[in-house]
């Protein structure tokens, strides 16, 4: 057993990542896109002489009917979530932990986050949706003068602090004993970044979503990557920390882009383009793929696979940070005709696009 290098860790995970995207682009995202294609009222029967042109709109009809009852069952009660206590000593805590997620759940939009797990769930067979702690670093710029050393010290030893301008200043003193002294003092500008976070809850697009093809479910131990791609700008990037040196030459496109424009123009009905020339005139809105995913690996030759997230760039999927030791993956999968021992079941609309071509 031997601790895995840099270049190795690499190797797995960008070879990881091609192959559970190129499971979704081959055998997942095709049934997605037939699916969104008949929930708009179209079919793949073709045109006959003496055939009505009409089409019914089961697929549509059927989702529409169904999501009001499953939103019903998760919204119907003025408490969306509620922890129960299991000892006496537990009841004001629990009586707090439900105060407090009902609130964010409000806070967070969390109709609007049910309406589309679902929503993805009746038509393209799983909702994602994602939950993390996010950390947001604040800057703020200060400009101070005519500081004296021990003021400046304890300044410019504060970790969140960095000097971005400083000036020294000696000034002579004519003391009332007639002797001279020259003190120092200090003008500087600052920067001071403070990290604050939130808890975040989101939906992740289905076509941003990848899992491997032998996946049973997101609990650890039942698959073996699975993660998810987005485009942020140059600019995104930066302040989430990352040099411009390591991102400025990333890409924004990979293989399976054609088929991931092809969901997106079904969930959109309109197509998206991309404006390449504006890069050159103004590099911090170049749109980049960030690639976040999970796997079990033992980096550390230790003979224990550990669950690492990794943060990669690109479609080469380059690691812009070290890996991360994690407890659980972010998401949730919500399903809504799951199939055993596999990750991806059947959605309402497979189950009823036979019928809309009757």
């Amino acid at each position: 057993l031997q601790k895995l290098d840099d270049q190795q860790v690499q190797g797995i995970v960008s070879d990881a990542i091609r192959s559970a995207k190129d499971f979704i682009t081959d055998e997942i995202s095709p049934v997605r896109i037939k699916a969104s294609r008949y929930f708009e009222g179209e079919v793949d029967i073709g045109e006959e002489a003496g055939r009505s042109s009409i089409v019914k709109t089961v697929v549509r009809d059927t989702v529409r009917a169904v999501k009001p009852s499953l939103m019903r069952i998760f919204l119907s009660h003025s408490k969306a979530v509620e922890f129960l206590p299991r000892e006496e000593s537990d009841i004001q805590t629990a009586q707090q932990a439900t105060e407090f997620l009902n609130w964010k759940f409000q806070q967070l939009g969390g109709y609007n986050l049910l309406r589309d797990a679902i929503h993805e769930s009746l038509i393209k067979k799983v909702g994602i949706v994602r939950v993390y702690y996010k950390e947001e670093p604040k800057t703020e710029i200060h400009t101070y003068d005519y500081l004296d050393d021990a003021t400046f010290a304890v300044l410019t030893n504060d970790p969140e602090v960095e000097i971005i301008e400083h000036e020294e200043i000696y000034q002579k003193q004519m003391m009332d004993d007639g002797t001279e002294t020259e003190s120092l003092h200090h003008n500087c500008k600052i920067s001071r970044t403070k990290k604050s976070g939130d808890l975040v809850v989101d939906s992740v697009p289905s076509e941003e979503f990848f899992i491997d093809r032998m996946a049973k479910s997101l609990k650890e131990g039942e698959f073996y990557v699975a993660g998810h791609s987005t485009e942020v700008t140059v600019s995104d990037l930066l302040d989430m920390g990352y040099d411009f040196d390591d991102i400025s030459d990333l890409s924004s496109e990979d293989g399976t882009d054609s088929t991931n424009d092809a969901e997106v123009f079904e969930r959109r009905r309109y197509s998206v383009t991309h404006d390449k020339d504006r890069n050159a005139s103004d590099p911090s809105s170049k749109k980049v793929m960030l690639t976040q995913a999970f796997m079990k690996m033992d980096i550390e030759g230790s003979g224990k696979a550990m669950l690492y997230s990794f943060i990669c760039g690109g479609d080469t999927y380059k690691l812009l940070e070290p890996p991360m030791l994690c407890d659980e993956v972010p998401y949730v999968a919500l399903a809504i005709d799951p199939e055993p021992h596999t990750f991806f079941g059947r959605s309402l609309a497979d189950i009823v696009m036979a019928e809309q071509d009757s």
